[in-house]
């Protein structure tokens, strides 16, 4: 039996709209550490399924000297950080009055073991 060991975590995650409309947390978190930077307004899209679970899109927007990109993700522990973390201002874009319950909680503080779960996670 032949063991290979495969290093592909070089911290760098390609990533392309065209092939992957809605891409990972850590895609905004990478821009971040290559020096780009948050607007301080994100866009939330809300899609209530069949089962009543409402899943929030955010739209962030990052600036790079004259360039600007908008990239959409998934709500989750380290979105809902950022977004605290930054002081980002939240603009619902449509599908908000089922969930709004669950959109304020991206904005509201962690109590403390929510914090402790995502630094973790992290």
């Amino acid at each position: 039996m032949i063991t290979v060991e495969l290093d592909v975590d070089d911290g760098y995650r390609h990533w392309a709209p065209e092939s992957q409309p809605i891409a990972p947390a850590d895609i905004v978190l990478q821009f971040l550490s290559q020096g780009w930077l948050l607007h301080d307004q994100v866009f939330v899209e809300v899609y209530t399924r069949r089962n009543g679970r409402c899943i929030e899109l955010f739209y962030f927007t990052l600036l790079l000297d004259h360039e600007q990109r908008s990239v959409p993700v998934v709500a989750n522990p380290v979105v809902h950080r950022l977004i605290q973390e930054h002081r980002l201002r939240l603009f619902p874009l449509s599908g908000v009055d089922g969930c709004s319950d669950q959109l304020e909680s991206a904005g509201r503080s962690y109590s403390e073991k929510q914090q402790e779960l995502v630094r973790l996670w992290l």
